[in-house]
């Protein structure tokens, strides 16, 4: 069973987005940049929300303690006024580099 709603279609599973993140210390949501992203899936209830990997910002990533070698991304729950849909290009653009293992 999924734990995610059946996907309504707006922002399809790994769908490339952008969605308004913050960056660190960066209370005001009014100044959240759009961050490339990929939708993990539609949540189920009212007022649809989408949940979100920022998956597009490497320096954003940790090392995952669990499993040596691999990186943790941070992940958000988003309305659709804070998603939009975007071209791989764009997404590409906007991203940094992954880490490696060499990098930390």
């Amino acid at each position: 069973m999924s734990m995610y709603a059946e996907n309504d279609g707006r922002f399809p599973d790994d769908a490339a987005v952008l969605v308004r993140y913050p960056l660190k210390g960066d209370d005001d949501r009014d100044n959240w940049p759009w961050l490339p992203g990929s939708i993990l899936g539609q949540c189920p209830g009212p007022g649809p929300e989408w949940h979100v990997v920022i998956d597009g910002r490497g320096d954003l990533a940790e090392p995952d303690p669990d499993h040596p070698g691999e990186w943790l991304y941070p992940a958000c729950f988003r309305t659709a006024e804070e998603i939009q849909l975007t071209t791989e290009d764009e997404w590409a653009r906007r991203s940094t580099p992954s880490p490696t293992s060499e990098a930390r």
